[in-house]
């Protein structure tokens, strides 16, 4: 992790090693009794901060460009880089940049900022021989330069300037996380497969534009297949693969098939759409794909699936099947742990028993949780019945508005998503399952381990138990990384840290003590709060 990623998880673990000491630790940067109109205010800081993500981002592309740097490689690992110039190819004017930091970033000039769109419009015009005007639209949007409507860039806006900038696959996927909450590379949809071979190849958008055209063309007459029908561990055939290692020992990923195509010979098909064999080859590979490419992941659904299922038991039937899961050897062991990775050892006394090794074989391929209920109005009731108890009743007329979760919207404000009425697509497969989706069932099955058997009691291992947890679900369902720095990642984090909140508002007269109570809380009233 980056610096400023490692800076937040520091003070999230200082706070709950030391959260004893008389509020002497602060959790970021926050008095322990302050209120929800304090912590409303504290989440439009940290909206703030994520909406300059991709401005911070492009500066340290350039600012490693110009230095010539890897802005992957261990020496930039702080992602702060000294003043630097840019000189255009046989010319001579140099043009002067500020040293790069996350906090100058947040507070850049106007002339630098303008400068920064100007040559980094030139470097993508120059890629894809476009004409600069062309390019300033986007890099405008991400260096905030619309002074009276903040405007996050889009997904598709993200793919631009990496193809622009000729950015790799594997930079293009870092770039994605952290200026995209909820997104980011989805390889269950054909247009980011083609967006990732033209990363690999180093193809300007255009290109994508034309491939995408020509995909389109050769599966039209494709029938379409259902999620049923889809094989198991589609998507993760459809992932790239290794862009380093790409075509050695028989290598069958995306990436070492063409790496296999380029060997065989290179041959230009059409010189003016810039299409060559290889270019063929990968479309006749994606058509064979066609039939269950644009379909929800299957994957993802299952994961998603089971979860809910745990959330849907009463708590007698929960404690069974965790015995059972237990006695039948489906929880993690400790080979499937990355020692590098993973919780410290003396911090787990029994790691069959204990809430990360019981969820993961709740959510793992072959579990005993399994959803046979018929998913209709009264199956989402009972939800909505679990929901509201958790958070104490917080909804006693409307408790269809307790499945959602906190997001950045496009327009930069902290806002909510309900995903209650979604739950019956998200279960049967009809739509996408989300990140934010997974995260808050994985969290709602989470707090309801916690309320029934007390693990974890330390605060630092509620918040590494359910990091490890979320790291794992979302990489088991190809679904985008977990990145603290987002306010869907750390308004989780924040629920299990806080020992309570209440409001200052004496129309309110709340008071939130359990993680579930806490977070239902930042979700009713942040937004008001933050936008009055």
């Amino acid at each position: 992790m980056p610096l400023y990623t490692d800076m937040i998880m520091d003070n999230f673990e200082d706070y709950a090693n030391h959260h004893e000491d008389d509020g002497v630790i602060k959790l970021q940067n926050m008095p322990e009794d302050a209120s929800m109109e304090q912590w409303g205010a504290k989440l439009q800081e940290i909206a703030d901060e994520f909406i300059c993500a991709p401005r911070y981002f492009l500066m340290c592309w350039l600012a490693s460009y110009c230095l010539d740097k890897d802005l992957l490689d261990d020496e930039t690992y702080t992602r702060e880089f000294p003043a630097f110039t840019y000189q255009r190819e046989g010319g001579r004017k140099k043009f002067g940049f500020q040293p790069v930091s996350k906090e100058y970033a947040q507070n850049l000039e106007e002339d630098e900022r303008d400068q920064y769109i100007d040559i980094l419009s030139e470097i993508a015009a120059s890629h894809s021989g476009d004409k600069k005007a062309e390019w300033r639209g986007v890099f405008r949007t991400a260096f905030l330069w619309h002074k009276k409507k903040k405007k996050m860039i889009s997904k598709e806006d993200g793919f631009k300037i990496a193809h622009g900038l000729d950015m790799s696959y594997t930079l293009t996927d870092f770039f994605l996380t952290r200026v995209l909450e909820n997104d980011g590379f989805d390889f269950t949809k054909s247009a980011d497969v083609i967006h990732a071979y033209c990363c690999f190849r180093s193809k300007c958008y255009q290109d994508f534009l034309e491939l995408e055209a020509l995909y389109a063309e050769a599966a039209k007459d494709v029938a379409q297949g259902t999620i049923e029908e889809k094989p198991e561990h589609f998507t993760e055939g459809m992932l790239p693969g290794d862009e380093e290692g790409a075509g050695r020992n028989q290598d069958n990923s995306l990436f070492g098939l063409v790496e296999k195509w380029k060997s065989e010979n290179i041959e230009i098909v059409d010189a003016e759409k810039h299409l060559d064999n290889v270019d063929l080859k990968f479309i006749d590979w994606m058509k064979e794909k066609a039939p269950f490419l644009d379909l929800p992941g299957k994957t993802a659904c299952e994961i998603f699936k089971r979860l809910t299922a745990f959330v849907y038991a009463d708590k007698e039937e929960r404690q069974q099947k965790l015995e059972i899961q237990r006695e039948n050897g489906q929880n993690a062991s400790d080979d499937d742990w990355d020692d590098e990775e993973s919780l410290e050892e003396d911090a787990w006394d029994n790691v069959e028993r204990n809430i990360v090794s019981d969820l993961k074989g709740v959510y793992s391929e072959g579990s005993l949780w399994q959803l046979n209920q018929v998913v209709g109005e009264a199956f989402v009731k009972e939800i909505q019945k679990c929901l509201n108890e958790l958070s104490g009743k917080l909804y006693k007329n409307h408790p269809e508005r307790l499945a959602r979760y906190l997001f950045v919207d496009a327009n930069g404000e902290v806002n909510i998503t309900v995903i209650t009425s979604r739950l019956p697509l998200l279960l049967s497969g009809k739509a996408n399952v989300t990140k934010a989706d997974m995260l808050f069932m994985l969290w709602v099955a989470y707090t309801l381990y916690q309320r029934e058997t007390g693990e974890p009691e330390a605060l630092s291992d509620r918040v590494w138990s359910f990091m490890e947890l979320a790291n794992d679900v979302l990489e088991k369902a190809f679904l985008p990384a977990f990145y603290i720095p987002h306010i869907l990642e750390r308004s989780f984090l924040i629920s299990l840290c806080m020992n309570g909140l209440e409001s200052e508002n004496e129309d309110i007269f709340y008071f939130g003590e359990s993680p579930y109570e806490i977070y239902a809380a930042m979700c009713q009233f942040s937004v008001s709060v933050t936008k009055a």
